[in-house]
């Protein structure tokens, strides 16, 4: 069951759910992809067709926020459950879908090959891949070639990219027919960062609250343009569809 916000279509799954669905997907012949829908992405999607297009084409768009879990209840009165990028990241890495083959591309410099060796059990491959740049309606890669036949290389299934919201979804879009043997590419903006404790994640009672946000802009005040789209922009879009229906 997919749950309408603003215009984008979230899947009604938990993350045991979404590890059943991503395990069934890699078994088969055709490339999907994964996204972990957060409001940023919503608010961006409202202005960029292009990302709204491909959110909407994704396999599974789990719910990576609080903010989504009021809007659907607001909204359609529906209950969406949250799997945030980080914990679908981290289940994969510690093997909850037995055959993954796991490449990791995107994040600063080493992090990706400092997760592989902390899960090398899963991972078949890490790399920065260096800088995206625009490219028309898509994004490439500095070095998407060597990048490219290092991943086919790899025989990797499942290609986790690291490149930010939007930039790494419409990339995957883009590229996964080029990498015929990852049948799931799932975008997770900070996730390395995350799992290689880099970047602390705020307290568990934070996550439950839904006060994540507060978190970051103490610990990251650069943050601040992003946390008011989730906070303050995404809302309001919300209240604005409710009373224009």
């Amino acid at each position: 069951m997919k749950i309408d916000i603003l215009g984008i279509n979230i899947d009604k799954v938990s993350l045991i759910e979404t590890l059943e669905r991503i395990s069934g997907l890699i078994a088969g012949e055709s490339q999907h992809l994964v996204a972990t829908v957060n409001p940023e992405f919503i608010v961006e999607a409202q202005k960029n067709s292009e990302f709204a297009k491909v959110l909407n084409q994704a396999a599974i768009a789990t719910c990576d926020g609080a903010g989504l879990q009021w809007a659907a209840g607001f909204l359609a009165g529906q209950r969406l459950v949250r799997v945030t990028g980080v914990d679908l990241t981290l289940e994969l890495l510690r093997g909850e879908v037995p055959d993954a083959r796991i490449y990791l591309l995107g994040g600063a410099d080493g992090i990706a090959a400092e997760l592989q060796k902390k899960y090398p059990q899963s991972i078949v491959g890490a790399e920065s891949g260096g800088k995206l740049e625009r490219a028309g309606e898509s994004w490439i890669l500095e070095d998407q070639d060597k990048v490219i036949k290092k991943i086919n290389g790899s025989g990797a299934n499942i290609l986790l990219a690291a490149f930010g919201g939007a930039k790494q979804e419409i990339w995957l879009y883009h590229n996964l027919s080029l990498m015929p043997s990852v049948k799931v590419g799932i975008g997770v903006g900070g996730t390395f960062d995350y799992l290689t404790g880099r970047v602390k994640r705020p307290p568990a009672w934070m996550r439950r609250a839904g006060l994540e946000w507060f978190y970051r802009l103490i610990v990251m005040p650069s943050r601040a343009g992003r946390i008011y789209n989730a906070t303050v922009k995404f809302p309001l879009l919300v209240l604005k569809e409710k009373f224009k229906k």
